[in-house]
């Protein structure tokens, strides 16, 4: 019990053990005013809606990358893959800079510079999320029916951050 006490007391992060706690306090002895839930949901309903809709297809880019992108039924048996295959991870490498782009500065981690402004950075990052799933029908599908559901997510995916980063 108190080895988990020191523990607690030597981390930044909000530790807590039932629901009703709301703080709990770090090396210097600090209360921290949020929980990491709260500084995610306070920071996501801040945002304009474009970018709601851009971090939104980001998370359903994600989490389609686990659902299957080829689904072959053939006299009985039934074969699918997901999207952790070939031009799929495209799109789920993208995904994940988006979030992580997004979640890093609000913990305070400081990301380097690469484009001139964020509206470029949107342009290019939701151009390359968009590349996935045409790369990976040009890579060699002659059929649309063999594309699964998790492939359609993609896609729909796509289109929610195209829009919202082309549409300023």
């Amino acid at each position: 019990m108190e080895n988990q006490e020191k523990q607690q007391e030597n981390t930044d992060i909000p530790v807590s053990n039932t629901s009703e706690e709301k703080t709990s306090t770090n090396k210097d002895g600090k209360a921290n005013e949020e929980l990491v839930a709260d500084k995610i949901k306070n920071s996501y309903v801040s945002h304009s809606s474009e970018d709601k809709m851009y971090l939104a297809g980001a998370l359903l880019a994600l989490i389609a990358s686990f659902l299957p992108w080829i689904s072959i039924t053939y006299y009985g048996y039934s074969q699918s893959v997901n999207g952790w295959h070939g031009f799929g991870l495209l799109p789920i490498a993208v995904a994940v800079a988006i979030l992580a782009l997004w979640l890093l500065p609000l913990f305070k981690v400081d990301i380097p510079k690469i484009f001139p402004n964020r509206l470029i950075e949107k342009k290019v990052l939701s151009s390359a999320l968009a590349a996935g799933p045409a790369l990976y029908l040009i890579s060699g599908f002659s059929s649309l029916s063999y594309l699964g559901f998790g492939f359609w997510l993609t896609v729909i995916a796509a289109a929610l951050v195209l829009y919202s980063a082309w549409k300023k």
